[in-house]
């Protein structure tokens, strides 16, 4: 550093000649020499914190994350922890909302499956829609697919109880010769 090298050249001079203003410039050498000493252990600590914050960052502790940049900012008051600090919120905030929305997405899909067991298929298939409205997945998709064919098969099955009813109806009016009867039922 070039003040060790001025304070070594004060030192020489006062080899020669000691007087007050020599000793005055040793001394304000050694201060900055401290300075300097103290600034490099800062940098030292600043870097620790920030590297600390970044792991802890990636490790998804957020709050002892941002403790850690608020240390760095104690050794340094400089921009990038300041930046961190902002980002690390957003992800906290969108962590937040992710796990609301798979909750309500875990919700919707018990739901579902409680209606399936329950022989709901038409009201199975709504609650999977919205589930899957929330965010898509393959299971749901599969399971919906599931109800939706379910609840076709139990139409089907109320239509062809139906559609027997007017058969038996008409084949007995048919038998008991009311024709006009037959013919209105099989309309």
């Amino acid at each position: 550093f070039p003040v060790t090298i001025a304070k070594s050249k004060w030192n020489e001079a006062k080899a020669i000649k000691s007087e007050p203003l020599i000793d005055q410039k040793i001394a304000e050498c050694d201060a900055k020499i401290a300075e300097l000493a103290k600034g490099a252990e800062n940098e030292q600590k600043y870097n620790a914190a920030m590297q600390a914050a970044q792991a802890l960052e990636q490790a998804k502790k957020y709050d002892e994350a941002i403790a850690k940049c608020n240390e760095a900012l104690s050794f340094k008051n400089a921009q990038e922890p300041k930046d961190r600090i902002a980002a690390i919120q957003l992800a906290k905030q969108q962590e937040a909302a992710n796990a609301q929305k798979n909750a309500e997405f875990a919700q919707k899909v018990k739901a579902g499956d409680d209606a399936v067991a329950k022989k709901d298929f038409a009201g199975a298939v709504k609650l999977y829609d919205e589930a899957l409205a929330i965010k898509n997945d393959p299971a749901v998709v599969t399971k919906r697919q599931e109800a939706e064919k379910a609840a076709a098969g139990q139409s089907g099955g109320e239509a062809d109880e139906q559609y027997k009813k007017i058969l038996e109806v008409g084949q007995r009016s048919i038998d008991e010769k009311n024709y006009t009867k037959a013919i209105v039922t099989g309309k």
